[in-house]
């Protein structure tokens, strides 16, 4: 209608900020406009005008050469297609004055072109175009072609994000638009029909709203293992391998520290001095890569997605390093073994008694609050013991509870949120039978699990409740008793699990 409209579209990687364009360019076209539409590449930063030259060099070269004239002599020397096909090198040694100059030649092609029909530019990866695309961007923006059009151009909040912005403020019909992550519901609705709910629901939490990840994860279909995909990895290895040597150095380091991390400890993973750190620090944030969470000294990555990208991408042997380096920082610092626990369990050593230590205390710690967690530190503890240890029936005694009680806590929310059917108490009964033998059946589960974890067989195994006394682990009464195989170490085991061998404390503690 003989407007003239500008639109920014800010957003991390895989938001969406591409599939917006697209669909501007369909609208276009449907309504008749001229659709003119460029990508910034990486590789080109260096190559003055390259974002122009994708942008416009095609349609160029499809018009008269008296019309293209007709804009000015100086067009030549920025599209290839105006001089001729021979493009030039002169462009690389030109300073603002010239600049400017191929920038005014530049709109004016832009209003003949736009006096025969409104045009949509289209720009995309602003934030890895080259400086003189930049500069023509924020010259159009400051003197809009006379004419009727819409500049449309999407980048990553990182440079040259605040000058652009800046111009915004005179441009025509400026708009900006920011994509946020999907909802889980719009997120579901774009998986395949196919795919079990667990798989759907482990997918829409690992993408968490981000477009791109999405559609990579389900390209991997039932298939999917917590692998990430090729796609998802080259996208941050990307990201990453145009950093500082100081900047990626942390940003790896950081990967191990955790998600939120603390840049002292990630410092200390990435063996880099703390200054340094800090500097590493700015350039991370600059780059749109990490973020602040919050007021103090916590950081985390801008999708949990890229914090496991970049560690997947880190050597195993450099990890194991890392990982001690971390403890040892978190150690110094008085931190609690539970925050210790995951660093130990990823590079402690077997017989590491310092390690062993670690672990019991955090799954001690643990045991009333988590007992998922709990189970699993003590399966690390156990997994660093030599076969013939004595500790370790002591070890895995409380870690079979710690899973039968994580059981109850699963099973209890599925009551509680109708998916496992309540049969009425019968009378004189005592509390949901179907229920209480899915409980069962669940710890029945779990416990041979926790056996498998010491590479224990387990043929058979049963477990016997008192449905009255089955809650979120208070004082069940539990017998547990396993015929396996002819391992040693089964002997070992067997008097721990039979009836009797459990200590039901009185102040309802599992031991």
């Amino acid at each position: 209608a003989g407007a003239r409209r500008t639109i920014g579209v800010l957003g991390e990687a895989g938001i969406g900020k591409s599939a917006l364009l697209a669909e501007a360019a369909e609208r276009g076209r449907a309504s008749d406009l001229l659709v003119l539409g460029g990508r910034a590449a990486e590789h080109e930063r260096d190559v003055p005008f390259s974002l122009v030259v994708d942008a416009l060099d095609d349609h160029v070269a499809s018009m008269h050469p008296e019309r293209v004239r007709s804009a000015g002599g100086e067009l030549g020397a920025v599209l290839p297609s105006a001089a001729g096909g021979e493009a030039t090198d002169a462009l690389t040694l030109v300073g603002p004055a010239e600049r400017y100059r191929y920038h005014r030649a530049l709109r004016a092609l832009l209003e003949l072109l736009g006096r025969e029909r409104p045009f949509v530019l289209l720009l995309d990866d602003v934030h890895w175009a080259d400086d003189a695309s930049v500069e023509f961007v924020l010259h159009l923006m400051r003197r809009t072609p006379r004419a009727a059009h819409l500049l449309l151009f999407a980048l990553r909040p990182v440079d040259p994000m605040p000058r652009l912005l800046d111009a915004a403020r005179g441009a025509a019909g400026w708009e900006e638009l920011r994509p946020t992550p999907l909802t889980d519901a719009a997120a579901q609705a774009l998986l395949p029909g196919d795919l079990g709910a667990p798989l759907r629901d482990r997918m829409t939490s690992e993408a968490g709203g981000n477009p791109l990840f999405l559609r990579e994860l389900a390209r991997l279909g039932a298939g999917a293992d917590d692998s990430l995909p090729g796609s998802v990895l080259a996208t941050v290895q990307q990201e990453v391998s145009g950093l500082v040597p100081e900047a990626k150095a942390l940003i790896e380091g950081a990967a191990v520290a955790g998600d939120p991390f603390d840049p002292d400890a990630a410092a200390a993973a990435a063996d880099l001095a703390r200054d340094d750190a800090l500097a590493a620090l700015d350039v991370l944030v600059g780059a749109d890569l990490v973020h602040a969470a919050g007021a103090g000294r916590s950081f985390r990555f801008r999708h949990p997605l890229v914090r496991r990208a970049v560690y997947d991408a880190t050597p195993p042997g450099w990890r194991l390093a890392a990982h001690d380096r971390a403890a040892g920082e978190l150690a110094e610092r008085g931190v609690e073994p539970a925050q210790r626990a995951y660093h130990v369990e990823q590079f402690a050593r077997p017989g590491d008694q310092d390690a062993i230590a670690v672990l019991e205390e955090a799954a001690l710690a643990a045991t009333d609050t988590s007992p998922a967690v709990a189970a699993r530190w003590y399966g690390a503890a156990l997994g660093l013991l030599p076969d013939d240890d004595p500790r370790g029936a002591a070890l895995l005694a409380p870690m079979a509870l710690a899973l039968a009680s994580a059981a109850s806590e699963h099973v209890d929310d599925h009551v509680e949120h109708g998916l496992i059917e309540p049969v009425d108490r019968p009378a004189g009964g005592r509390g949901h039978p179907r229920a209480a033998r899915h409980r069962v059946d669940r710890r029945h589960e779990l416990l041979e699990a926790a056996l498998d974890l010491v590479d224990f067989h387990v043929e058979a195994a049963s477990v016997e409740l008192d449905p009255a006394q089955v809650g979120l682990g208070r004082r069940p009464a539990v017998e547990v008793r396993a015929q396996a195989g002819d391992r040693p170490v089964v002997d070992r085991l067997s008097p721990l699990v039979a009836p009797g061998g459990v200590d039901d404390r009185s102040d309802g503690d599992l031991a």
